[in-house]
């Protein structure tokens, strides 16, 4: 039996979205704002380019998200100390509890997934996931 492994990656997200939708309904978060949300940590700041690179998406991309965001009152925008034309990102204290709500979703959706799996059967998806990151990487 042959796999596609990005529809099955997309499929396996979408799930584990799907198992969430509502609670990040209820949170008014989208999405690309939940993404946004787990890859700045609690206390981090980050420039806007550096926030487009982690979720491989344009600048102006990016920059439409943070402005919605910044609006919900999720991510400030801070002056560089060093040159006030740059700025940096990091999260509201809002924020910082979407991302702690998120992490638990996460968290719960890769809870489910192994305990749905044997040891053996969780080991060959961790090695298969390390040799596909592998892979990606190079």
């Amino acid at each position: 039996m042959e796999i596609n492994i990005m529809e099955t990656i997309l499929h396996l997200s979408d799930i584990c979205y799907s198992l969430n939708e509502e609670t990040l309904k209820g949170e008014n978060i989208s999405r690309p704002e939940s993404f946004i949300l787990l890859s700045i940590k609690p206390g981090e700041s980050i420039s806007s380019n550096e926030l487009a690179s982690r979720n491989r998406l344009s600048p102006s991309r990016i920059s439409r998200i943070v402005d919605d965001m910044i609006e919900k009152d999720l991510l400030i925008r801070n002056e560089d100390s060093g040159d006030r034309r740059f700025t940096k990102l990091s999260l509201t204290k809002t924020g910082s509890k979407k991302h702690t709500a998120i992490m638990k979703l996460k968290d719960q959706c890769e809870q489910k997934i192994k305990s749905q799996l044997k040891k053996d059967e969780l080991e060959a998806v961790e090695n298969g996931l390390i040799y596909l990151k592998n892979a990606m990487e190079k």
